[in-house]
This record gives structure tokens, C-alpha cells and sequence, in this order.
């Protein structure tokens, strides 16, 4: 469940940022993005350290490109 959510809104931010230009929605889309994806590291670190080690990059990836 939480792979379509962070996907759903991985495929919004495009949408907006290409589709739309609308660039201001687009960055908050991305600050949420971010946002979830560190949840998931928050929530997985007890569940699997291995799936967190995947997550990081992914996550370091959004918040360099959003800069």
C-alpha cells in the first residue's frame, strides 16, 4: 500500500511540474513526497533495515533534485 501512495504522488508531482508547469505545486508536491518518504524510513527502521538502506537513496534522490 504505501509503493501507489508514495507512487501516486510521484506521478502528481510530474504531472504537475511537466504537464502543467504549474512549478510552485509541483515543488510542494515534491516536499510531500519527501515527506512520506521519510516516514516510511521512520516506520520501517523497526520492520526491515535492510528496505530502509533502499529507501535512503531514494530519498536523498527527491531531496536533491527539489534543490
Amino acid at each position: 500500500a504505501w509503493k501507489i501512495r508514495i507512487g501516486c504522488v510521484a506521478v502528481v508531482m510530474f504531472g504537475l511540474f511537466f504537464g502543467l508547469h504549474r512549478m510552485g505545486l509541483a515543488f510542494a508536491e515534491i516536499l510531500l513526497l519527501d515527506a512520506m518518504i521519510v516516514l516510511c524510513i521512520v516506520l520501517f527502521w523497526r520492520v526491515s533495515r535492510p528496505g530502509v538502506l533502499m529507501l535512503a537513496p531514494y530519498c536523498a534522490w527527491v531531496s536533491f533534485a527539489a534543490g
